[in-house]
């Protein structure tokens, strides 16, 4: 029987952990998508049907990340793009993955070789101060905060439960000896479709095995037998010997040829800025500007080789006199080698990758700390106060993920002379509608890699935005001559042409943007205005509804259906296709504009005037609103407001000639001829269709007035 304060002790230690990991990631729930949660949520069309699992299953070139995706789905299926849902599920992870920490620790305290040791009376506060450094640690944001890596935390809690099984197994009785073991399994398959960090499992159990549980002859074969189950996913699925010859281009220090063998120099030092930054969490970075290193002899690399030699050679001698403290060291080296030796990847360094192996670190940590103070109440204390000063740092880089251009102004600072940084500021600048700034940054990324076809194509499009055409059509031209399979270039050129009245280029490039990506919505809603524009209007409803049944979360397209809808006279379809708009956008001013025209139609004049006043809320200088609501008050006879109207259509857009024909009419209905003929003329010269009989018509009423002041 455990002792009641025993129990209340471990109660109140799991409601700290748990508190403390809500609490600090509590700043992060609004804040944005960001990076590779582009390409593996808002853009992949895969994880749009919960049930399509046959898509889940191919979202990713290969199926080890399939659990992750599905749950990906499901956050799409509850909460579409709103990313509060996915950071609650995100903190949630993070939170049971702290529990799981305490419980591992717990467990490895009771095991036989534990039993008696002096650390065993401090199990309970070991077990809550490991926990609360892996939940508090700032370095675990970029595996919480960033939602994407939710590969990594989602991983981490299936190796995390699988130890936690497996341990339990071990102490238990037979039968429930085997649901442990049978969990445990499971567990560890759904980790190892999660990510390919858990195929490390095997190495970790054998670990476990050797330091804490060894018994008998009897026990080494069932972990073999488990040991060789868990290898068969990676085996079947996973494993290809052509995995250790890959070579790339480096992501981190762009342009630098990437090896099997430069990759594993590299992560010489790669790896001590992870051990630095567990200790002094200072300089964090999404994004850094590391440099490879080819050569064994490179200062860098012989001396991390010569620091990690000795930190696993005193892992392996601390595993018989501190198990734990030897325990947590190899810990870190299991579970960071899948994507820190031989195998080549684009970036060769991320802090996610720390995730897993904090659990570890944490635990060697505090243990020696605790072992060689031999003062628990310093040590407790002392851990106390840096969990505190952690969650704090926590909580301020939470701040720096708040949105795009605060995440990417925090990563320029940090890599100044590397290029993707610029490119994604400018891009988060060009989606907060800030082209000048946009360009100032795309600018400086192609300065520092003219070869960036990313910086170059949205150069260009921050260069149509300011309407700089002929310099924006260059740069798409560019772009497409570095990458000649960029959709979304030939889509942004294609806008551009038809910008330009060009309509045959913009068709062509709008069709090769959805022949090089099928699933391409916006494509098909770009495809589907100029159908539109052209009097197409059957071949733009059936780009729009593909756009639509691509992206149901997109606004625009429900939109300029519904236009289509009310050109061809189908004004409930309109309002059902304006109103979905709406609910997907709910200050989108366009679609009160398009279904007040709707409303006016079928002559609701009140439910027009409603969303008209409804969208001037919203774009004060909206012109078309304002001479659509003044036609109406003329032809209420409110011909003051009709020309208060007209006069702000054409204060915020002097180039609109029907507003100048609106207010024509209604200065003829006031008898102020003179400037009724000024409008009307103004109309024509802008392009406006105006009869000559109408001017004919002004001007003879202007004359006859004239007779008749004459004559009196």
């Amino acid at each position: 029987m455990v002792p009641a304060k025993a129990q209340t002790f471990c109660l109140l230690s799991l409601c700290l952990i748990a508190g403390l990991g809500t609490a600090i990631y509590a700043n992060s729930l609004h804040n944005a998508f960001h990076f590779d949660d582009m390409f593996f949520i808002v853009e992949k069309p895969e994880i749009r049907d919960i049930k399509d699992t046959t898509a889940i299953w191919h979202a990713h070139s290969h199926p080890a990340r399939f659990v992750a995706f599905y749950t990906f789905a499901l956050n799409y299926h509850w909460d579409r793009y709103d990313v509060v849902g996915y950071h609650i599920f995100n903190t949630a992870v993070h939170v049971i993955n702290g529990l799981l920490v305490w419980g591992m620790v717990m467990l490895l305290l009771s095991t036989p070789r534990m039993r008696g040791h002096p650390l065993g009376e401090h199990a309970r506060w070991l077990a809550l101060l490991t926990a609360l450094v892996f939940v508090a640690h700032p370095l675990q944001t970029q595996a919480v905060t960033y939602i994407s890596q939710r590969f990594a935390s989602l991983a981490t809690l299936f190796y995390l439960l699988t130890a936690v099984l497996y341990l339990l197994g071990r102490r238990a009785r037979a039968v429930p000896a085997a649901v442990c073991f049978i969990a445990a399994a499971v567990s560890a398959l759904l980790g190892m479709f999660t990510k390919q960090i858990t195929f490390t499992l095997p190495l970790t159990l054998i670990l476990m095995e050797a330091a804490f549980l060894r018994e008998g002859r009897t026990r080494w074969r069932t972990i073999g037998v488990i040991a060789l189950f868990l290898l068969v996913v990676p085996g079947i699925f996973s494993f290809k010997p052509g995995i250790l010859n890959i070579q790339h281009v480096s992501e981190s220090h762009e342009g630098d040829p990437l090896t099997p063998r430069s990759y594993f120099f590299t992560q010489m030092p790669v790896l001590w800025t992870y051990i630095r930054l567990f200790f002094l969490p200072y300089g964090q970075n999404l994004d850094y500007d590391f440099p490879t290193f080819y050569h064994f002899f490179d200062p860098p690399v012989i001396a991390g080789f010569a620091g990690l030699t000795l930190l696993f050679v005193t892992g392996c001698w601390a595993l018989r006199r501190h198990p734990l403290v030897g325990f947590g060291i190899l810990w870190f080296f299991i579970t960071i080698s899948v994507e820190s030796t031989f195998i080549t990847i684009k970036n060769v360094i991320f802090e996610h990758r720390m995730y897993l192996p904090m659990a570890g670190v944490a635990l060697a940590a505090v243990t020696a700390l605790w072992t060689y103070t031999r003062r628990p109440w310093a040590v407790r204390t002392a851990v106390l106060i840096w969990v505190a000063a952690l969650s704090v740092l926590t909580v301020q880089r939470n701040l720096v993920w708040r949105d795009g251009i605060s995440l990417w102004t925090d990563v320029v600072r940090k890599s100044p002379h590397k290029s993707r940084p610029y490119t994604s500021l400018g891009i988060a600048y060009l989606q907060r509608d800030q082209p000048a700034e946009a360009l100032d940054n795309l600018d400086t990324a192609i300065s520092l890699n003219p070869q960036a076809y990313k910086a170059v194509g949205n150069r260009g499009l921050a260069l149509t935005k300011l309407g700089r055409l002929d310099e924006a059509l260059r740069d798409y031209n560019r772009a497409l001559d570095l990458k000649p399979g960029s959709a979304i270039t030939f889509n942004n050129r294609g806008d551009l042409y038809r910008r330009l009245g060009k309509d045959d280029l913009a068709l062509q490039d709008y069709d090769r943007a959805i022949s090089l990506r099928p699933a391409y919505a916006q494509a098909y809603v770009n495809r589907g205005v100029l159908y539109g524009q052209s009097g197409q209007p059957e071949l733009a409803l059936a780009d729009f509804t593909r756009a639509i049944a691509l992206n149901p979360t997109l606004y625009e397209p429900y939109n300029n259906r519904g236009i289509v809808y009310q050109q061809k006279g189908l004004f409930p379809l309109a309002l059902a296709d304006f109103d979905r708009a709406l609910q997907r956008k709910a200050d989108y001013a366009d679609a009160l504009y398009n279904r007040g025209n709707v409303y006016r139609d079928m002559r609701n004049i009140e439910a027009a005037m409603k969303d008209y006043a409804a969208a001037l809320k919203i774009r004060y200088n909206y012109s078309q609103v304002y001479n659509n609501r003044g036609i109406i008050y003329g032809g209420r006879g409110r011909r003051e407001l009709a020309l208060e109207d007209f006069n702000k259509a054409i204060d915020y857009d002097p180039d609109y000639s029907s507003a100048y024909f609106n207010r024509s009419l209604v200065y003829m209905q006031t008898g102020d001829y003179e400037r009724a003929l000024a409008d009307v003329r103004k109309a024509r010269e802008l392009g406006k269709d105006v009869h000559e009989v109408y001017i004919q018509q002004i001007q003879s009423l202007i004359k006859q007035r004239g007779k008749a002041t004459d004559h009196e």
